[in-house]
């Protein structure tokens, strides 16, 4: 029997909700042509305004009771939403039973964790709701790729420490030369501990409980399994016949809904590095002299290296990029050790390595300055007092002015030494707290180290007050030997720095320092870039270049400054459903990739007067793709034996057969014809899609829609993987697991049978529970029938009431025992497919859409 297009149906999965129990097995209930929210609910007042993303579950099914094939099968969205804050796609599911809550992992997971980074370890406990990680040095991490943390170990999972961890995105990385601190976007949703004791069974007879270091990190790659979209766009420009490229408006949609954000920087203007100096100078007050290097772009880049045997002070190192834009214009990028939206500079074996995250033009500057870490002998431990009441407080004496610089206390030792081991001892400072990082080093068959962070002491940078914290021993003096002093009254007359955030607001810039004889400076910028304000004039740009002239010399230390900006920010996981970390970094996901199959299309409507028995009607186009005619009501006048009307393809000629008033239709008609190809995409680069043949015929923009092919093979019921084997194993796996059976069963002969309108795509085992009588399961349905092999089989499928398939009495042979097991797969004649729906926020504009959905093919024989 022949396959009509009355048996090609969307049917819906078992819950066509946003729960995350949604989806699951294919029902009998069939989506209805041109009937409002048949697959997705109306759009929530809410869900315009926050923004939304819905997923619903439905099969592309073959309703017919043979096994009739429908070849090449396939799905496209032949028309999008008119809203253009909606957009819809579509991906095939993973499997018949798969629910909302695994297609939302394959939606949104375009990463997957792999290798653990052994680099770089966790320093301390990890808490929940932390924005950032704080690591040892060694790896490097990026910013805006995915990572993961997660709490993973061998032992039997315990209660109190649950395995599993999340992804998450790196926004910025700042390397304190001991540590690094990695910021990091969602913050962390559970503590993860450095170290805890959990109970092995295979220690000893009895298993004991033993201390493990259960986090880790791993790097991350594209997820194989991840959902590859179809979507449809429209043609931006017209095709003329022969071309083999063409422009749409997008390749790509926006699956995650995404809102201009408004962020505020708040930042203090560094003092430089020529502002600080070491005590105990010949006078005193002498200030250490900066080494330079330079070297200049002979290509773009974002990374330089410039070789130096001499060592810079650790926190001393800045890098600067400069370039004219034009003769009155220049750019400058600053960075440093610790960070900066421009990107940072750090020293190893030789080498400073500058890392700008923008890229840097030819011809341009780059200058690293930097203070030897020998510039001047060490300090004396004369300047530090022990206080005459408490053994743990200290007072280092600062010269007055000054303040001790941030970061500069540093010590480090070998406290241990052997052929198989080393420890190492770190002493430093950060934001007033001084630290211990110990590095245990295990030289065996494998080498292994592990690092702990503790907290020691604290220090005022302003006061010199130093009090330490850690029991039974004492303040190592030469913590002191590297610290360096600044000058609190250094002074400058002009600022200039770079903005490097995109989409700033110029008239939200305000800088702010004190005079000496502390007076306020405040400048504020107005959308023009003009600065004005108490005690100075400058300028920014739109690219964000700031200068500034005081009208008197302010302290360089007090300098600050602050703006608002913009920048693309996900509608978070609650509002939405869906988690954006592993997405792209605008929540975008293409929807046309090289080697896509893409079908180019124009449909035309117009008006019928009503016609008499064989008139016919010209469409007005040739090598029409199908026509379908509708009455007043929406009716279809279609049939699969051409009863109301033919036909021409080659002519665009139409055959009026009945009177379709006699017949019960209501005037005025309106006639739908499609003129077509469907093409092999050959590359993609930005909006333009290339082909890999010649398009046959011209297309209008505007008019025509360019529809992404979701391909679902040829589509019929059938079996496979027939085999037996002694006993049930626990593996769905398509062959034998163990012996096979001693009994025999004919596949050849007398067949299992099935039928595209009943079949569904599943694993199953027979289980004989005697000689005669065995049990049916299904590998996703569980325990489903019992029966006997004296009669034929036929376990009912509840959502058609007709057999799930049918096992011949007759394929029986003696010799069947308890135990033994008889395994077999079907296919069905349907492929699930998960649509999705993503609404950007916005205002509703428009009372009532909806989108068109094509299941096309092609017809063979049973």
């Amino acid at each position: 029997m022949t396959i009509t297009r009355s048996d090609i149906k969307l049917a819906k999965s078992q819950k066509m909700t946003d729960e995350v129990d949604a989806g699951g097995f294919r029902t009998s209930n069939i989506v209805e042509d041109g009937k409002l929210n048949e697959i997705f609910d109306n759009v929530g007042t809410i869900d315009h305004a926050a923004g939304n993303v819905s997923l619903r579950k439905v099969f592309a099914t073959v309703d017919t009771a043979n096994t009739s094939t429908y070849g090449n099968a396939h799905i496209i969205i032949a028309k999008p939403p008119e809203d253009s804050r909606v957009s819809v796609m579509a991906f095939v599911g993973d499997n018949e039973a798969e629910q909302n809550a695994e297609a939302k992992e394959r939606a949104e997971g375009f990463s997957t964790k792999t290798l653990v980074i052994t680099d770089s370890q966790t320093l301390g406990e990890q808490f929940a709701d932390a924005t950032a990680l704080y690591l040892t040095t060694g790896y490097s991490f990026e910013v805006d790729k995915v990572y993961f943390i997660g709490i993973e170990y061998s032992q039997p999972e315990s209660n109190d420490l649950p395995k599993g961890g999340q992804y998450f995105k790196v926004k910025k990385v700042t390397n304190f030369g001991t540590e690094l601190h990695v910021e990091i976007d969602p913050p962390l949703i559970k503590n993860y501990p450095k170290t805890a004791t959990v109970f092995d069974p295979t220690v000893g007879q009895a298993g004991a409980m033993v201390e493990i270091q259960p986090t880790v990190l791993r790097e991350t790659s594209e997820h194989v399994k991840n959902a590859q979209y179809v979507g449809v766009t429209e043609l931006a420009d017209d095709i003329t016949a022969g071309d083999d490229v063409f422009t749409v408006a997008e390749t790509q949609t926006q699956l995650v809904p995404f809102i201009k954000g408004i962020f505020t920087e708040d930042s203090a203007v560094s003092v430089e590095t020529s502002d600080a100096y070491k005590p105990l100078n010949e006078d005193g007050t002498g200030k250490v002299r900066t080494e330079t290097l330079t070297t200049t772009a002979i290509a773009p880049a974002t990374n330089f290296i410039l070789e130096s045997a001499i060592v810079p002070k650790v926190g001393s190192i800045t890098a600067t990029a400069s370039w004219l834009v034009t003769p009155e214009h220049t750019i400058n990028l600053k960075v440093n050790e610790a960070g900066t939206v421009s990107g940072s500079v750090s020293y190893e074996n030789g080498q400073f390595r500058v890392v700008f995250t923008s890229t840097i033009p030819l011809d341009a500057t780059v200058t690293v300055n930097f203070i030897s870490q020998n510039a001047y002998p060490p300090t004396t431990t004369d300047d530090v007092t022990p206080d005459a009441n408490d053994a743990n407080l200290y007072n280092y004496n600062l010269p007055a002015d000054t303040a001790i610089v941030a970061g500069s206390l540093l010590f480090e030792q070998v406290t241990s030494a052997t052929s198989n081991s080393k420890t190492i001892e770190r002493l430093y400072d950060k934001a007033g707290e001084i630290l211990k990082k110990s590095t245990v080093q295990n030289f065996g068959t494998f080498f292994s180290q592990n690092t702990t962070l503790t907290q020691v002491g604290t220090i005022d940078y302003q006061s010199g007050e130093i009090r330490w914290t850690e029991a039974n021993t004492s303040l190592p003096l030469e913590l002191f030997n590297n610290m360096y002093l600044k000058n609190l009254l250094a002074t400058t007359s002009e600022l200039v720095f770079n903005i490097t955030t995109d989409e700033f607001k110029r008239e939200s810039l305000n800088i702010r320092a004190t005079l000496p004889n502390d007076n306020l400076v405040s400048l504020s910028a107005d959308e023009n870039g003009d600065i004005t304000g108490t005690g100075g004039l400058g300028t920014v740009s739109i690219d964000g270049v700031v200068n500034v002239t005081f009208d008197s010399p302010v302290l360089a230390e007090s300098i600050q400054y602050d703006y608002v900006y913009y920048k693309d920010t996900a509608v978070p996981e609650a509002l939405t459903g869906i988690d954006p970390v592993r997405l792209p970094v605008d929540g975008r996901v293409p929807f046309i990739r090289q080697f896509d199959v893409v079908v180019i299309h124009n449909t035309q409507e117009q008006a019928i007067v009503t016609p008499a028995i064989n008139d016919t009607i010209d469409l007005g186009r040739i090598n029409v793709g199908w026509v379908d005619i509708v009455d007043a009501n929406g009716i279809s006048l279609y049939t699969a034996d051409d009863q109301h009307y033919s036909l021409d393809q080659a002519t665009g000629i139409v055959t009026v057969n009945t009177d379709w008033l006699a017949q019960g239709f209501t005037a005025p008609f309106t006639a739908f014809d499609m003129i077509e190809e469907t093409v092999l995409v050959s590359g993609v680069q930005g909006n333009r899609v290339y082909t890999a043949l010649p398009i046959s015929r011209d297309y209008t923009a505007g008019e025509t829609y360019i529809s992404t092919a979701l391909q679902l093979g040829d589509l019929f019921a059938q079996v496979k993987h027939v085999f037996d084997q002694q006993t049930w194993l626990g593996n769905w796996t398509n062959e034998v697991t163990g012996d096979p059976a001693d009994a025999g069963f004919d596949s050849i002969n007398n067949p299992i049978t099935v039928n595209n309108r009943s079949a569904i795509t599943e694993r199953w085992r027979i289980e004989f529970l005697d000689s005669d009588n065995f049990e049916l399961y299904g590998e996703q349905l569980g325990l489903v029938a019992t029966g006997n092999k004296t009669v034929d089989f036929s376990p009912i499928n509840p959502q058609t009431s007709l057999p799930y398939f049918t096992v011949p009495t007759a394929s029986w042979s003696g010799g069947w025992s308890i135990g033994n097991i008889l395994r077999f797969n079907t296919i069905g004649a349907a492929k699930p497919i998960w649509f999705v729906r993503s609404v950007l926020p916005s205002i509703a504009s428009i009372e009532q859409d909806d989108i068109r959905v094509q299941v096309r093919g092609n017809i063979t024989q049973a």
